[in-house]
């Protein structure tokens, strides 16, 4: 069940609905109930356990794998294929004795593969022309060993430089568990020292990628973006418009782009932020918008993040809306971009819609931390907390309180984040006290917060959170306050 689970819960709104289309057009019979079945794993509905069920699942699941491999193929990429279709034609001319078109075709798909550096393909063109290699029409027949060699030094590398990377997640997540000090860069080195690796080989789009995501969970990790040292910044725009800048490597280079925008952001550097954001827009466009609309939702979640916070709170809601509409939005996606949009709406004092927004997120809180991580399921707390406040609901906020502390004390208290406990029991006493705290209770509070660590140390989102309290103090405007305490007015 839990592949049926993986498979339907990657898909879109749009890809669900077109997934739908193609049971329909798969079914010789009116009463087929793959359909349903479907609908009902989509929904969470799974009551219906006996019977055909498992047979009904079995189905789904085959149908499932048709279906995404049906979309790889369509959307795999266009060099690769090109290279695949010389390779297959030049071995058919081999087979009809066809030997001088043979070899010039094999020979225009290695140059084919070696212009996008892929190697496994290259190995496959070597083989086909060292088993060709005693025919007269083979010009280079004293080179191929040469050649087959090097490539596979390459391939060793290119794995070894995967398994560098894999190792570097591994050790980095050994020393968050063991609360030891983390410094990333030491421990690249540090790995590929022991593999024997060259460090120049780290500068490649997929690598990179690999470092930014690495990156990005050691800013997470206890909201302490602003240690995080993007040492390798200057290689990308050494590689932009290099040999390496390939239609191949282009999801790399998008995911690459939206990682440093998205830890500018949360440096509070909105400017270097705004940056990464229109150079992935440019990327995006690439290859004929090759990956436009499945990274269309990672492109507006940090386009509308920099504009909320600059002020421009009307234009985010704007481009949030219309991506949600276009059904481009994974699950995960989704929630992340519904989120936003509820903070956007909770601080212009929409209330009605921001519960509306929230309302989706009806699966446990165990479930949202497996999915998305602690610190995504704290902000969503945290700003259902304050809306139930504002609604009045005392009860189910002071549940949501005592939740947090039951069940996330000793994380908060091992992460910066502990500096949310104190803040939390001060939003408690708000409410208790039938709003009774007085202005020089909340303004010691926050004080003590805000001096805890200078302001570009400070997380954004927390910051956030800290301005609904504070505007109760002085009575400003809960947007205008965050905005000022974001840019340290």
């Amino acid at each position: 069940m839990s592949v049926v689970n993986d498979l339907v819960s990657m898909m879109s709104k749009g890809e669900s609905t077109a997934f739908i289309r193609y049971l329909e057009s798969r079914n010789k019979r009116n009463d087929a109930k793959n359909v349903k079945h479907f609908k009902q794993v989509l929904g969470g509905d799974l009551t219906e356990r006996k019977g055909a069920y498992y047979t009904q699942n079995s189905r789904l699941k085959s149908r499932l794998i048709e279906f995404h491999s049906a979309k790889v193929i369509e959307g795999e990429v266009s060099e690769e294929i090109s290279v695949i279709k010389l390779l297959l034609v030049a071995r058919k001319l081999f087979k009809q004795e066809r030997y001088r078109s043979a070899f010039k075709l094999l020979e225009a798909a290695e140059q084919a593969a070696l212009t996008i550096n892929h190697f496994s393909l290259l190995q496959e063109i070597y083989h086909t022309f060292i088993e060709n290699s005693h025919l007269e029409e083979c010009k280079d027949r004293d080179g191929l060993l040469e050649k087959l060699n090097k490539n596979q030094s390459a391939i060793i590398n290119s794995e070894k430089l995967n398994l560098a990377f894999a190792t570097v997640k591994r050790r980095f997540r050994e020393y968050q568990n063991q609360g030891q000090l983390i410094n990333l860069e030491t421990i690249v080195s540090q790995t590929f020292e022991e593999l024997q690796l060259d460090q120049n080989l780290i500068y490649n789009f997929q690598s990179l990628s690999q470092l930014a995501e690495i990156t990005d969970i050691q800013g997470a990790y206890g909201r302490s973006y602003h240690k995080v040292n993007l040492f390798f910044e200057d290689q990308i725009s050494l590689l932009q418009d290099s040999q390496l800048d390939t239609e191949k490597h282009l999801i790399y280079h998008i995911n690459l782009l939206y990682v440093m925008g998205s830890t500018y952001f949360r440096k509070l550097n909105f400017q270097k932020a705004q940056y990464y954001v229109d150079q992935l827009k440019v990327q995006m466009m690439r290859y004929n918008s090759k990956h436009y609309n499945e990274s269309l939702p990672k492109w507006t979640l940090l386009q509308s993040l920099v504009l909320n916070y600059t002020g421009e709170h009307q234009q985010a809601l704007f481009i949030i809306e219309e991506c949600i509409s276009l059904n481009y939005a994974h699950a995960s996606e989704l929630h992340n971009l519904s989120l936003l949009r509820a903070c956007i709406q909770f601080q212009q004092g929409d209330l009605k819609q921001c519960k509306k927004t929230l309302a989706m997120f009806y699966r446990s809180d165990a479930w949202y931390e497996s999915k998305h991580g602690l610190e995504w399921l704290l902000n969503k707390n945290y700003m259902e907390i304050l809306l139930y406040i504002e609604l009045e609901d005392i009860d189910y906020a002071d549940a949501r309180i005592k939740s947090l502390q039951r069940n996330y004390r000793a994380k908060l208290k091992s992460h910066d984040d502990q500096r949310v406990l104190p803040f939390l029991k001060l939003v408690k006493s708000y409410f208790q006290s039938a709003r009774g705290i007085t202005k020089q209770q909340i303004s010691s509070v926050l004080n003590d917060l805000s001096d805890w660590r200078p302001r570009e140390n400070e997380d954004i989102f927390l910051m956030s959170f800290y301005a609904w309290l504070k505007s109760k103090n002085t009575g400003k405007p809960l947007y205008e306050t965050t905005l000022g305490i974001v840019n340290g007015e």
